[in-house]
C-alpha cells in the first residue's frame, strides 16, 4: 500500500509521490505539485525570484549576472549557437565542477554532451577523431 499525504493547499490525499521532497529539510512539503504550479503559473516575479535563488545557491550567480552573461553571448548557446528563444528551456550555466568557475551558458542537448565526457578534454578529443 502507497502512503498518501493531504495537501494543505487543496485538502485532497494524495500520493506521497505527488508531493515535492524538500531534501535540505529531509520532509516531504506540504503543497503537491500540482498546487504548486497552479500558484506560480504565470507569475513573473515569483519565477525570477526563484531563477535567481538557484542561481545564487548553485552558481554564486545572480539573475543580473546571468542575463549579463547571455547578452554577451547573443541569446545563443555557447557552443551550437542555438538561440534560446528556438529552446524549450533556459540555457543551463556551464561550470568547471572542480574550481565553480562558470564558463559559459549552453543549450540543454550541449550542456549534456560535455556532462556525458566529464569535462574531459582527451575523450572529446578521441571523439572527435571518431566523428573524423
Amino acid at each position: 500500500m502507497s502512503k498518501t499525504k493531504i495537501c494543505t493547499s487543496c485538502g485532497k490525499e494524495k500520493l506521497l509521490k505527488e508531493f515535492p521532497y524538500l531534501i535540505n529539510k529531509l520532509r516531504y512539503a506540504p503543497y503537491c505539485y500540482q498546487c504548486r504550479r497552479d500558484k506560480y503559473k504565470g507569475d513573473k516575479h515569483t519565477k525570477n525570484r526563484l531563477r535567481n535563488r538557484h542561481l545564487l545557491t548553485n552558481y554564486n550567480l545572480s539573475l543580473e549576472d546571468y542575463n549579463t552573461i547571455l547578452k554577451s553571448q547573443n541569446y545563443r548557446c555557447a557552443i551550437c549557437k542555438k538561440p534560446e528563444n528556438k529552446l524549450k528551456q533556459q540555457l543551463s550555466v556551464d561550470h568547471n565542477h572542480k574550481t565553480g568557475k562558470i564558463r559559459g551558458l549552453l543549450c540543454p542537448d550541449c550542456n549534456r554532451g560535455l556532462g556525458c565526457f566529464k569535462d574531459n578534454k582527451n575523450l572529446l578529443r578521441l571523439a572527435i577523431k571518431y566523428l573524423k
